[in-house]
C-alpha cells in the first residue's frame, strides 16, 4: 500500500529560536547524511546540524552527521535539500518524507530560507531537520497535537522554542523508541526494506 507524503510547514515568521541542554540519558547514534549544496552556507548547515542534535538528544537520540562515503551506509538517513521548488509542488511544505517507504527526507530548502530573516535560517533548518527525522524513526505518517511534531506552527510555539520550552510529546518519545528497534531489526535483516518493497510513486522534487 502507497504510504502518505508526510508534509510539514510553518508560517512566515522572525521569532528568534533556540535549543535547550540535551539529556543526559546515553542515546543510540543514528547516521544521517545532509547534502552540501552552493546555496546552504557551512556555518549555516553545520549551526542547525548542532542544534538538531540537540534537539533530537531530548528523545535519546544520538545523530551521527556523515558525508561522502559514508553516505552510502544501508543504515543511514538521506537528507536532500532543494532549491528552485516548483510552487505547485506541495505548496506551504518545507519539507516531506515517506517513511514508510524510503530512509529520504526532502527540505525545500529555498522555502525555510524565505520564511525567516537569515539570522534564524539555521534554527529554522534545524526544527525542520528534527521534525523529519522523527517522521523516519516512528517509521509512520503522522502528527502530534503540540510540541515539535505539530503538522504546523503557531506564532506561540516559534516563542516556546526561543525559551526552549517547545519540546516532543511523552507519545512522540515513546514511539521513537519503539521505531528505533524496529528499525534496527530491519536493518539486522538480510534484506533491507528497500530491497523488499515493490517500486513506488513519489512526488516530483
Amino acid at each position: 500500500m502507497k504510504a502518505a507524503v508526510v508534509l510539514f510547514s510553518v508560517p512566515i515568521l522572525g521569532a528568534a529560536m533556540s535549543a535547550s541542554s540535551p539529556s543526559r540519558t546515553r542515546a543510540p547514534e543514528v547516521p544521517v547524511c545532509l547534502d552540501r549544496i552552493a546555496q546552504a552556507s557551512t556555518s549555516v548547515t553545520y549551526l542547525a546540524q548542532a542544534e538538531a542534535s540537540k534537539l533530537l538528544s531530548r528523545a535519546a537520540i544520538q545523530v551521527e552527521w556523515t558525508h561522502g562515503r559514508s553516505c552510502q551506509s544501508g543504515a543511514a538517513i538521506h537528507v536532500h535539500l532543494t532549491v528552485q521548488t516548483p510552487d505547485n509542488l506541495l505548496p506551504g511544505a518545507l519539507a516531506f518524507c515517506q517513511p514508510a517507504i524510503r530512509d529520504d527526507i526532502r527540505i525545500l530548502y529555498d522555502r525555510v530560507q524565505s520564511t525567516v530573516s537569515p539570522a534564524h535560517e539555521p534554527h529554522l533548518l534545524a526544527y525542520v531537520l528534527v521534525h523529519e527525522i522523527v517522521h523516519i524513526l516512528e517509521g509512520e505518517a503522522r502528527h502530534s497535537s503540540t510540541g515539535i511534531m505539530k503538522a504546523e506552527w503557531t506564532p506561540e510555539d516559534y516563542a516556546a522554542m526561543a525559551s526552549g520550552k517547545l519540546t516532543f510529546t511523552a507519545e512522540d518519545v515513546e514511539l521513537v523508541r519503539n521505531g528505533m528497534i524496529d528499525r534496527q531489526a530491519s536493518l539486522n535483516a538480510p534484506a533491507h526494506k528497500e530491497h523488499t518493497e515493490p517500486p513506488q510513486s513519489e512526488p516530483a522534487y
